[in-house]
């Protein structure tokens, strides 16, 4: 069997199967995206790649870390406006962007994993990711998770509607987002 390396405790990590079939991963991500933008005279770099292993071991490519068949390549070209003022002078901003999509990848084994992104002729990006045990016991009951990148007001809001009770409109509890002390 093949090991990636070693979690602090010294337990050997092996190698990830896509065989394995649990749900999606719930730890790190269910969807890894890699994109290049255009940087060399508007041309995006068509040699990008992404590397994985776990910490201290040899970066291995992602599609064989995970069993997995690489992704096709995605072209999207289009223009867009920066702001209002661009708008109006007609200044467009073009956009040229390759992309990968690694879709239900999974880490299952608890460690720190490092992760490498190789592009435009040797340009490199590092990153680490954790991942945490499972808890041995369930502690959350009646939870409701709210992914709120961008939220509107509006749909604020609706979670306050469906996540607390109202007496004459009036919440009687508020949501971790309002007693968070960067909002008061």
């Amino acid at each position: 069997m093949a090991y990636l390396g070693t979690l602090p405790s010294g337990e050997l990590v092996p190698v990830l199967s896509s065989a394995v079939s649990a749900p999606l991963i719930r730890l790190i991500s269910l969807l890894v995206r890699l994109s290049t933008s255009a940087y060399n005279n508007g041309l995006p770099a068509t040699d990008f790649t992404l590397k994985i292993g776990g910490r201290g071991a040899e970066l291995i490519d992602v599609s064989q870390f995970f069993g997995i068949a690489d992704p096709e390549v995605e072209k999207h070209n289009f223009t867009y406006y920066e702001d209002l003022f661009a708008e109006e002078e007609e200044a467009v901003t073009p956009a040229n962007v390759l992309l990968k999509s690694y879709r239900n990848i999974q880490l299952h084994n608890p460690g720190q994993y490092d992760v490498e992104i190789c592009y435009n002729n040797g340009m490199i990006t590092k990153a680490s990711w954790e991942v945490l045990p499972l808890a041995q016991e369930k502690k959350a009951k009646n939870v409701i998770f709210f992914v709120g990148d961008g939220m509107a007001g509006s749909m604020l809001s609706a979670a306050r509607l469906l996540g607390h009770k109202t007496i004459n409109g009036k919440y009687q509890t508020k949501l971790k987002l309002d007693e968070a002390r960067v909002f008061l």
